[in-house]
């Protein structure tokens, strides 16, 4: 009889032990899922906030260089235009070049760019161009102005 109270006994014992060490995973199981919960909704939240269209000092490189404008002959002649680091400048036919500084950029999606200038020479307000990179050597631009209609140019880079 007492054998058999000691068996009962230890029996006890590793059933209690068993018990105990599935209960410990089961609530490190519990706290991982709630971590990673936790991580995930994060996660998700953020990428709502982060906004990746921001406004950048400067042009892009890939569109600085000297290019002339592809204009068809009732528009008049083609202009050489020249895209600094901060500047946007169009040579007129005097032989003076006319332009905007203090650029900024933003990119809108690949080969696509929105650029904001300072109109240089005592003229008020911001020039807005729309810029698409068609290629290494040509550019369609939409130079929008408030009030009047938005047309697209092509300019063709040149090489000074």
């Amino acid at each position: 009889m007492a054998f058999v109270c000691e068996f009962l006994q230890y029996t006890k014992i590793v059933i209690k032990n068993r018990l105990e060490g599935i209960l410990m995973n089961l609530k490190r199981f519990v706290a991982g899922v709630a971590t990673m919960s936790a991580v995930g909704v994060g996660m998700v939240v953020r990428s709502q906030l982060v906004n990746a269209s921001t406004w950048h000092k400067g042009t892009p490189t890939t569109l600085r260089g000297y290019y002339r404008t592809i204009a068809s002959k009732s528009a008049g002649p083609s202009l050489p235009v020249k895209i600094t680091k901060y500047t946007y400048q169009i040579k007129s036919s005097d032989l003076v070049w006319h332009g905007s500084t203090s650029g900024k950029y933003k990119k809108l999606k690949k080969n696509w760019y929105a650029l904001k200038f300072v109109p240089g020479q005592g003229v008020s307000g911001i020039d807005y161009f729309k810029i698409h990179k068609i290629n290494s050597n040509l550019l369609s631009v939409n130079n929008k102005i408030i009030g009047q209609s938005n047309h697209w140019i092509r300019y063709k880079m040149v090489r000074y």
